[in-house]
């Protein structure tokens, strides 16, 4: 991609506790490799300061805002509540976070309906080059490297009348066209319910995580408007945490260049076997396009 097709785009970071600390380095990685010039931080209201600390030597214009200010009446205590009626036998405060992240990112088309497009992009990925979003008019959907039935189910209770895909495309990021993830939330939303409680009230219980952003924004645009995105597969690497033994800040990603276009921190990914792993599946990925070639 030029880097003057995401001119004009902001991007989306919702932050939390440590992943505060990485604002600068994936802001500086982003604007690297794009012209991205407006970043949105949403975050805790007793993070702000924190993070305007952390924004105020970027050279890019960075907006921090409260994350009770996204979506009017939604807060964490209120997911809680919600999550405490329909996953009962985990606790709420283990996963309202988890959820309620997932509404700050798709009530910011409300938020900032003057942008026709947003990158969501999760604070725990780091780019090693460049990406194409777009193929001209189309926005492409980046294909996941997992499969969860239970986020399929949540969707299909969701919107009877739309076709699910076969794969997953939960990948650390997401360019929405405001408009379709607008037109998603008011298709949920009724009378007696706000869209995020439709969500909430879909669960089945069967098991805590049953609903994903990404998951349910690419199986409604793909089902209703194949002419405006289309769905690729890409090279990228989840586990950058245990393969380079470091968080974000002390990581060497250009090292991977050659092999993936982006790789993700994941706190969970951390031990010796993880890492055996993640050294494992780098080896095998350099050894088949030496065999290629």
């Amino acid at each position: 991609m030029h880097k003057n097709q995401t001119e004009g785009i902001p991007v989306i970071l919702v932050v939390a506790g440590k992943k505060i600390n990485y604002i600068p380095y994936v802001v500086s990685n982003l604007s690297l490799h794009f012209e991205f010039k407006l970043f949105y931080v949403i975050c805790p209201a007793k993070d702000v300061d924190r993070a305007l600390s952390y924004a105020s030597g970027i050279n890019e214009k960075v907006v921090v805002i409260n994350e009770e200010l996204i979506v009017p009446e939604l807060n964490l205590s209120k997911v809680k509540k919600h999550l405490k009626l329909t996953l009962s036998k985990t606790p709420e405060y283990q996963l309202a976070g988890w959820y309620f992240q997932q509404f700050l990112k798709m009530g910011f088309s409300k938020y900032a309906t003057n942008h026709e497009y947003y990158l969501i992009w999760d604070s725990d990925t780091l780019l090693t080059r460049p990406i194409f979003f777009f193929d001209g008019d189309k926005i492409l959907l980046t294909q996941g490297n997992e499969f969860h039935g239970e986020y399929f189910f949540t969707i299909k209770h969701l919107f009877k009348e739309i076709n699910l895909q076969s794969v997953s495309h939960i990948s650390q990021h997401l360019m929405v066209r405001t408009a379709d993830m607008i037109e998603l939330i008011d298709s949920l939303q009724s009378l007696d319910q706000n869209w995020w409680q439709k969500i909430l009230s879909s669960l089945n219980g069967k098991t805590p995580f049953q609903f994903s952003e990404y998951e349910t924004y690419a199986n409604y645009c793909i089902s209703k408007k194949p002419d405006l995105y289309r769905s690729i597969k890409r090279d990228w690497f989840r586990y950058g945490r245990s393969y380079f033994n470091c968080d974000i800040p002390d990581a060497n990603v250009n090292s991977l260049a050659g092999q993936y276009d982006f790789i993700a921190f994941e706190d969970w990914d951390q031990g010796l076997l993880k890492r055996a792993r993640a050294r494992f599946l780098v080896l095998k990925k350099i050894i088949a396009k030496w065999v290629v070639a």
